[in-house]
């Protein structure tokens, strides 16, 4: 009994002069064991009280674009003032790239395509479709706008860009990527490519616009026959009120139309609206891109 107690002791006093002779560490050196290679193991961590957006990888890399559908026409003579309103508007730094305008011919004041008295150099820019838009949206006096289908026409010139502030504020809940080239046999192609954080049912609407039209315009009273319009709504690629599109959370959605070039339509004036609205929240995101040609490429 004696002879254990004693073995026991000498491994007792062996142990401590052991600990007091080794180095001490700078906190620095210390060894701190850090996550698994690759990241933390997701089994490991308790996200029950994580807002899963906060873990959520897919994002809305985009800001909120405004699309201002402007109601016009070649004989309303306060409209040129609208048009450079919103020119003035789009130039300005804060404002560029994020603001799409289409001017939709329509009403009484529109003069339609082939009508008497106009011709090639010459050309009527109402679309059957104009007055389609005006009379769903009750448009009632020219000019007025829309913006991004929300809260009505409004007539009123004045409070245009603080309606495109407040949508400006809005937070995207869309992404939209398009493009269009001109093939070989004298038709559009467009790609456009949607993205959202959440499953969303809505219609896909496909524009194609036409700027740097030669034609007459009343303005302020005075009939000008080379007045420049811009933005000009020409034609709906897919219907007037667009088409059923499901866009699945965090994935990439890819469709592809095509439409001819009409003869009196100038192709590298040309561009593509492409926008993702529903009755309910208005329009969820718009984009445009100008029509790609053969010659332009060359200039590159």
């Amino acid at each position: 009994m004696i002879m254990k107690t004693k073995h026991f002791i000498i491994c007792f006093l062996m142990a401590i002069v052991g600990i007091m002779a080794c180095d001490e560490v700078n906190e620095a050196d210390r060894f701190v064991p850090g996550p698994p290679i690759g990241g933390i193991d997701s089994t490991e961590v308790d996200t029950s009280d994580v807002d899963s957006t906060e873990i959520d990888t897919f994002k809305i890399n985009t800001k909120q674009v405004v699309l201002v559908e402007e109601f016009t026409g070649q004989n309303c003579t306060n409209c040129p003032d609208a048009q450079r309103l919103l020119k003035s508007i789009m130039e300005q730094e804060d404002y560029q790239n994020r603001v799409v305008v289409v001017g939709i011919h329509a009403g009484s004041f529109g003069i339609a395509e082939g009508a008497s008295g106009t011709s090639a150099k010459v050309p009527g820019l109402m679309q059957p479709e104009g007055n389609e838009y005006a009379n769903h949206w009750k448009v009632d006096a020219y000019p007025s706008a829309l913006f991004n289908r929300r809260g009505g026409a409004v007539s009123t010139k004045d409070i245009w860009q603080s309606r495109i502030n407040n949508e400006l504020q809005r937070k995207a809940q869309v992404n939209i990527e398009v493009t269009a080239q001109l093939n070989a046999h004298n038709e559009i192609v467009i790609t456009t490519k949607t993205a959202s954080a959440e499953n969303i049912q809505a219609k896909l609407q496909l524009w194609i616009t036409e700027s740097r039209i030669i034609s007459r315009q009343t303005d302020n009273g005075k009939l000008i026959l080379d007045y420049v319009h811009n933005h000009v709504y020409r034609a709906c690629v897919n219907g007037t009120w667009g088409e059923d599109v499901t866009i699945a959370a965090k994935e990439w959605k890819t469709m592809t139309h095509q439409m001819a070039v009409k003869e009196q339509w100038k192709a590298e004036n040309l561009a593509v609206v492409a926008f993702v609205y529903d009755d309910q929240n208005g329009v969820y995101q718009v984009a445009e891109c100008e029509v790609e040609t053969p010659e332009a490429e060359k200039k590159d």
